[in-house]
């Protein structure tokens, strides 16, 4: 469910616990877009959601660059999380709770879904994110006994949104691109 990989930035050989996998290669490979994307990024630490180029599968990525004392970057270690758990925990709290739940990003954009159609591929409407409340939960009465209450995760860079339009079946109020 878990995995962990290191990329050397100077020779772009890509570890994980079986050893060397794979070398880097944007040229060849779009499923190593990301990389050159992280590096000339000025955050230290990054968190995708993207499909295994082996199993098909959601995951998780949560990147971490990798600096010598100096500063010089050295390469990259990450852990991916397959999105199946986090799925079937949301799942469970959708039924006992009557309610939609997601991780999106600031624009809205669907990052963690129990239906997987869309991740990645569809915004949430008319939903508060706003960053002037990054520390609060933020609460949106809908018609009749709708709501939607929405939270910024800091350390996930994400929002936590909790919506429910008040009868057994959820609608989650997507736009699919």
């Amino acid at each position: 469910n878990c995995f962990t990989f290191i990329i050397s930035d100077a020779t772009g050989r890509y570890y994980t616990s079986e050893g060397i996998t794979k070398l880097i290669n944007t040229n060849e490979s779009k499923s190593d877009a990301w990389y050159p994307l992280f590096i000339a990024s000025s955050e230290d630490y990054d968190l995708d959601v993207d499909r295994d180029e082996n199993s098909d599968e959601w995951v998780i990525y949560i990147n971490d660059k990798v600096r010598n004392s100096e500063g010089r970057l050295l390469g990259v270690c990450g852990v991916g999380i397959k999105m199946t758990k986090l799925q079937d925990l949301f799942y469970d709290l959708e039924k006992e709770y009557s309610v939609k739940i997601n991780l999106v990003n600031a624009d809205g954009l669907v990052q963690v879904d129990t239906d997987e159609i869309n991740i990645e591929n569809a915004y949430l409407q008319d939903v508060p994110l706003s960053m002037k409340n990054r520390n609060e939960y933020v609460y949106q009465k809908g018609s009749g006994n709708d709501f939607t209450v929405t939270k910024y995760v800091d350390n996930l860079g994400w929002y936590l949104v909790v919506q429910d339009n008040g009868s057994e079946e959820t609608t989650p109020y997507l736009n699919v691109l």
